[in-house]
């Protein structure tokens, strides 16, 4: 939705609504910007009803859905439901283990935030600069000054010191 996009979060939200009553049909691009709208006002009961009706539409293993869902949950510390969220994806990609990570940090698990920081790497995937963010924020929650250091030098390895 372009009112996402733009600012209008409520507006997105209203117009969610408008087209429910209405009877269009919402697919699987309508749901992150409303998810998105929903996070950014922190409108966690109505992101909750938007994943009630994803689930309804049996769109629960849309991965762009189920980022944005990931991403809201972490953001008002509800590191559980991101949790399960993640868990049921039928694949994850480098957007979804960077909202699982950052969820963590969020929710000042730097434990869970460094082991899933770990697990990309393990699976091929190469951590980019939020990747790097996120886990950095971990060390400092967990005093991990030796991890703090690995992932220094992965910066320095990969040139990210210079964005």
């Amino acid at each position: 939705m372009g009112l996402t996009n733009n600012g209008f979060f409520i507006e997105a939200i209203d117009y969610y609504h408008c087209m429910q009553f209405e009877g269009v049909k919402v697919d699987c691009f309508t749901f992150p910007s409303v998810i998105k709208a929903c996070t950014t006002v922190f409108a966690t009961i109505e992101g909750q009803k938007v994943r009630s009706r994803i689930i309804k539409l049996h769109l629960d293993t849309n991965i762009y859905s189920c980022n944005a869902l990931l991403l809201m949950y972490a953001k008002v510390g509800y590191a559980k439901d991101s949790d399960e969220i993640f868990e049921g994806m039928p694949v994850e990609n480098l957007v979804s283990w960077n909202s699982i990570i950052n969820g963590y940090v969020l929710a000042s698990d730097g434990q869970s935030s460094l082991m899933c920081f770990n697990k990309i790497q393990v699976d091929g995937l190469k951590p980019d600069k939020f990747s790097i963010i996120s886990d950095l924020g971990a060390c400092a929650l967990g005093h991990s000054l030796l991890n703090g250091m690995e992932i220094h030098c992965q910066v320095i390895r990969r040139g990210f010191q210079l964005d």
